[in-house]
């Protein structure tokens, strides 16, 4: 039942055009004809946790962005800077020098679900953009440890090298198992979080939250996607205590 709720669930975010942030509006616009392989370099805030305590190998963009160049000197790479980069509120910026000598194209506007539609692979550090590029089926390739890498379902560069130390990351250990993705969909999506309306604050299934999500997408009005980051801290605050307080 979990792994049919799963897939039903994939389905409803994929025709709404979920992600994490949904913002953006623009298409994006590859030349023609059409490069033979288009990858797309997922820019990061570049003191995230995930980042700290995830990626120990490549821990900025710049150094990612190298990696995929040096990897792939053929490769049409599209890198798109993490929204609250864009927006000043985080770190993690590249210079224009850098970004043009690296990308073939640098994209900020574009909506990550059209631009993921129109690439081939995605690669990154932890983004949860790479779980997304997974739901649409495109080949996602990971220089750091996230949830979803070391099931089998992605190309994990770093899987074998040893740290700093000498010893394995000792969540590889942890991940010697193999998922299908509506597996890690379940276990991700449907019954790890707890979901909560926000405006009610009562508890509520994943496919109302997409709903929602869905919702907040068309009416910009509704949604606060823009905000600093300020209060973006204070609105996660103010839902974990009403999440908490139920």
């Amino acid at each position: 039942m979990d792994l049919a709720e799963a897939e039903a669930l994939r389905a409803q975010l994929l025709r709404a055009g979920l992600g994490k942030y949904n913002v953006g509006q623009d298409a994006l616009q590859l030349p023609l004809p059409r490069p033979a392989v288009v990858i797309l370099v997922v820019g990061q805030v570049e003191d995230d946790a995930s980042i700290c305590n995830g990626s120990p190998w490549i821990q900025t963009n710049l150094a990612l962005l190298k990696s995929v160049r040096l990897t792939y000197p053929t490769a049409f790479i599209v890198y798109k800077p993490h929204p609250d980069v864009v927006s000043g509120n985080r770190i993690g910026s590249i210079t224009a020098k850098d970004s043009d000598s690296l990308a073939d194209m640098v994209t900020t506007q574009c909506d990550m679900h059209l631009c993921l539609q129109q690439v081939d692979q995605v690669h990154t550090m932890t983004s949860l953009a790479g779980f997304e590029a997974l739901l649409r089926g495109k080949r996602v390739v990971c220089y750091g440890l996230p949830f979803y890498a070391g099931w089998g379902l992605t190309q994990d560069v770093f899987a074998n090298v040893p740290l700093a130390s000498g010893t394995p990351h000792p969540a590889w250990k942890r991940r010697a198992r193999r998922l299908a993705l509506s597996e890690l969909i379940a276990a991700s999506l449907l019954l790890y979080p707890c979901y909560i309306d926000p405006v009610s604050g009562d508890a509520i299934s994943p496919s109302q939250a997409a709903t929602l999500l869905a919702h907040q997408k068309t009416d910009k009005t509704a949604t606060r996607l823009h905000g600093n980051w300020l209060s973006k801290q204070l609105g996660k605050l103010r839902m974990l205590w009403r999440s908490v307080m139920r």
